[in-house]
C-alpha cells in the first residue's frame, strides 16, 4: 500500500504543470513594447471623415440615378460605393494612419488570421466618414462570420428626398460594392450577403463570410 501511495505521489509531482509567465506566453521576436514619449492614434480623425464627405455628394448620385431603370442604376450605385471605399483606404494607408490599423496588420502578419479584422477596419471607417451621424452596429465579428447592422442611413434619406425609386432598396449595391472593395484591398476572399432591409425589418445587415 505504501509503494502505490509513493508511486501516485511521484505520479503527481511529475505531471503537475509548471506556472506560466508572461515572458513564457510571448515569444521574445513577438513582444511589443510602447515607444516612450510617441503619442499614438487610436481613433479616426475627424478631418478623415471631412475630406471623405466632402469628396462625395448624394445629390449628385442622385442625379446620376434619376430615371435610370434597376438593372441601369446598380453599377452606379456599385461604383459610388467602391470609389468611397477606394478614398478611405487611400487616406487610411496614407496621412490618417493610426495605431489601431498598425496593430490589425501586425497581428494578421504574426497569427495569419485576416478575417474579420483587416475588412472590419476598413468597413467601420467608410461608415463614420461618410456617413458619420449614423447609427449602426457590428454585431457579429468571428472568424467565421462578421455582421453589420445600420439603424439609420443619410444616403438612402438623401436619395428618397430628391425623389429616387428605392423599392427593393437597390442602394444596398453602393454598401457592397464598398465591402467588396475592402476585400479586394486586403485579399481577403469572402461573399457579402445583404441579411436584412431597412423598410422590412427597421435596419440594413450585412453578413460576410470568408471563402
Amino acid at each position: 500500500m505504501a509503494e502505490k501511495k509513493a508511486k501516485a505521489k511521484k505520479k503527481g509531482a511529475s505531471g503537475s504543470k509548471k506556472k506560466l509567465g508572461p515572458s513564457d506566453e510571448i515569444a521574445p521576436e513577438r513582444r511589443m513594447k510602447l515607444e516612450e514619449g510617441v503619442e499614438r492614434a487610436f481613433d479616426m480623425p475627424s478631418q478623415m471623415a471631412e475630406e471623405v464627405s466632402s469628396s462625395f455628394s448624394f445629390q449628385q448620385l442622385a442625379e446620376d440615378l434619376r430615371d435610370k431603370a434597376e438593372d441601369d442604376a446598380r453599377p452606379v450605385y456599385s461604383k459610388f460605393g467602391q470609389s468611397v471605399m477606394k478614398k478611405v483606404i487611400e487616406l487610411a494607408k496614407g496621412e490618417h494612419k493610426d495605431r489601431t490599423g498598425e496593430m490589425i496588420e501586425l497581428v494578421a502578419k504574426q497569427t495569419g488570421v485576416s478575417f474579420p479584422h483587416r475588412v472590419q477596419r476598413y468597413v467601420e471607417l467608410s461608415v463614420l466618414s461618410l456617413r458619420p451621424q449614423d447609427k449602426w452596429n457590428i454585431t457579429m465579428a468571428t472568424t467565421k462570420e462578421m455582421r453589420i447592422r445600420e439603424y439609420s442611413c443619410a444616403m438612402n434619406k438623401a436619395l428618397t428626398e430628391a425623389g429616387i425609386n428605392l423599392e427593393g432598396l437597390p442602394c444596398g449595391a453602393s454598401c457592397i460594392g464598398g465591402f467588396i472593395e475592402a476585400a479586394r484591398a486586403t485579399s481577403t476572399k469572402m461573399r457579402v450577403v445583404h441579411t436584412a432591409k431597412l423598410p422590412e425589418e427597421g435596419y440594413c445587415e450585412f453578413s460576410f463570410y470568408p471563402l
